[in-house]
């Protein structure tokens, strides 16, 4: 037993040298709020719902300093990644170009986003090499760039706003140190001049300069009482978007995702973070909207009907016109000379 006892001790101390202890730390300090921190994320990183923000409904009894925190733009400001500390090493067609020259702000339900196309693009700022074109002198659209944060990821076109019904095969979450390619399709979308003369409720869709109204500029800036109304019908406002009775665009393509790659990390620090996103082709299909029936088919048309179930044509047509105008003229003349 002794021998044994022995062996175990001299096992222990060549083997097993290391031993673990839990030691938590405070990196934060004990006076560190967490319901203050879910609300600047519910706030800054606004996703449809805002849970802790029932904190500071003005009914409750509120154990933070929501004062502080009701200029949602200042928060937003604060917390978010300005584009340069975003994206970086951003190419074109293999070509580098200034990120944040191309990635223009546009506004979104979510806050600020950052999107790269042909309409963003301010011409007399970005060089004409720069510009986002495919054809087939410069070959199908091929974009790289590295994000420096976890990202959430929107394919739409130049005229659409990301929003959170996006299709899911159009979005994709792509995480820091993360590796992504997107192959896309492309079917595009041409009207004809005559659409134009059609008024909206007969083509069923609006052209972007087409829009509803003003109204959403007079609508004021939300609060926390109008988060927590938002977060209480989060799913009824998701059915009814659902069943949205508004007009598609005239204009908007449909893109078609062909692959996806595996979520995998990078092996070297330069592709850490690369999201690809590239056409499979240049688009060899597209739809045309035209009119099937103008104003002038309605009146041959409806000439064809008169002629076909009262005989008459054109030429009758004319022919009685011209007798009912030398009768008025007889009638007219006789009238004259009688009372004259």
């Amino acid at each position: 037993m002794m021998y044994g006892s022995v062996w175990n001790l001299l096992s222990n101390y060549l083997h097993n040298p290391l031993t673990f202890y839990v030691d938590t730390a405070q990196h934060f300090g004990a006076d560190r709020d967490p319901l203050l921190d879910s609300l600047i994320i519910d706030i800054a990183f606004y996703g449809g719902t805002c849970y802790s923000c029932e904190e500071c409904h003005p009914t409750a009894s509120p154990t933070v300093n929501c004062t502080a925190l009701r200029n949602f733009t200042e928060v937003v400001r604060r917390h978010r990644a300005p584009c340069e500390e975003l994206l970086t090493d951003c190419h074109w067609q293999k070509e580098s170009f200034d990120c944040c020259r191309l990635f223009r702000p546009l506004d979104t339900e979510f806050g600020q986003c950052f999107s790269v196309n042909a309409a963003n693009v301010v011409a007399k700022s970005v060089p004409s090499a720069a510009r986002l074109v495919s054809n087939r002198a410069t070959g199908p659209g091929w974009l790289s760039f590295r994000v420096l944060e976890d990202v959430q990821l929107y394919l739409h076109d130049e005229f659409s706003v990301p929003h959170a019904y996006v299709d899911r095969s159009l979005r994709e979450t792509v995480l820091w140190g993360m590796r992504k390619e997107i192959v896309v399709r492309v079917i595009e979308m041409e009207n004809k001049d005559t659409v134009l003369e059609l008024p909206i409720w007969r083509r069923n869709c609006r052209f972007p300069w087409e829009t509803v109204g003003d109204a959403f500029e007079r609508t004021p800036v939300c609060s926390f009482e109008g988060l927590t109304c938002l977060t209480e019908h989060s799913v009824e406002i998701a059915q009814a978007r659902k069943q949205c009775s508004c007009l598609s665009s005239c204009v908007e393509p449909e893109y078609f995702v062909i692959h996806k790659s595996e979520d995998f990390f990078a092996d070297t620090e330069e592709e850490e973070g690369r999201v690809t996103v590239r056409l499979l082709s240049l688009p060899y299909e597209r739809f045309v909207r035209n009119i099937a029936k103008t104003e002038m088919d309605l009146f041959i048309a409806l000439g064809g009907l008169i002629g076909l179930f009262y005989g008459m044509s054109l030429l009758t047509t004319i022919d009685f016109l011209m007798h009912v105008c030398r009768l008025t003229i007889r009638f007219l003349g006789s009238c004259h000379r009688r009372h004259g």
